[in-house]
This record gives structure tokens, C-alpha cells and sequence, in this order.
């Protein structure tokens, strides 16, 4: 863990698996403290979560709808209070990669360092 951005905090959607699996893992890898969303999936975010705290990250797990805006507001708050109140600084749609052509590798790997700048404000 390089801890880059050591004490940000991030809601991740689709974290259960795949690219949003990947880009949680990476935040934390980072340092970035991390709410793991998932739509159905509760046992799979679960072993996400486990394997950022045995690579040496935190986080948690949390249900959410990203269709509804007040699932996602409600899921904001949730992990909000989890982080001793402090406010969650970026909420990162992996949907939105997908959209943006994400498909291999490389465009994910570039995919998510332009979310972490435009989610955290490193711009």
C-alpha cells in the first residue's frame, strides 16, 4: 500500500465483483478508506471487504440501488456515519466506466485513475 491518499474516503458502486471489485481495491491500496456498494451481492462484497483489510486496507460493505437517487443519498449518509461522521468525498459509478469504452486493461487502469482524480479532486 502505497497510501497516496491516505485518509479520503469513497463510496465505490458495483464493488462485489469485477471493475468495481478492482477499483475499490485499488483506492485502498492507496489508502483511500472505502464503502463497497452492491445491488445483490451481500456475500461477495463481504469477501471484497475482507480481502482490502488483509491487504492492509479498510472499508465496508453496503446495499444500495444506483436507479434511485435516494438509495444512493441513503447509502452516502450509511457510510458517511461509518466513518466516524465524516463526509464521503467521492462516489465512483463503475457503471460510468463501462460507459466510457473501459473495456480492457489498460483503458480500466485509466478509467480509474481519472475517476480518483475527478472523484477526490486531484486535478
Amino acid at each position: 500500500m502505497s497510501g497516496t491518499l491516505e485518509g479520503r474516503r469513497a463510496l465505490i458502486t458495483g464493488a462485489s465483483r469485477g471493475i468495481g471489485r478492482a477499483i475499490a481495491q485499488a483506492f485502498a491500496a492507496e489508502g483511500v478508506w472505502v464503502a463497497l456498494g452492491y445491488a445483490a451481492s451481500p456475500s461477495k462484497a463481504e469477501d471484497a471487504v475482507a480481502g482490502i483489510a488483509a491487504s492492509g486496507g479498510s472499508g465496508f460493505a453496503l446495499h444500495l440501488d444506483v436507479s434511485d437517487e435516494r438509495s444512493v443519498a441513503a447509502a452516502m449518509a450509511e457510510a458517511s456515519v461509518e466513518v466516524t461522521g465524516e463526509i464521503v468525498e467521492a462516489l465512483v459509478k463503475r457503471g460510468d466506466l463501462d460507459e466510457a469504452g473501459a473495456r480492457d486493461l489498460d483503458s480500466v487502469g485509466e478509467a480509474i485513475a481519472a475517476a480518483a482524480r475527478r472523484g477526490l479532486d486531484l486535478t
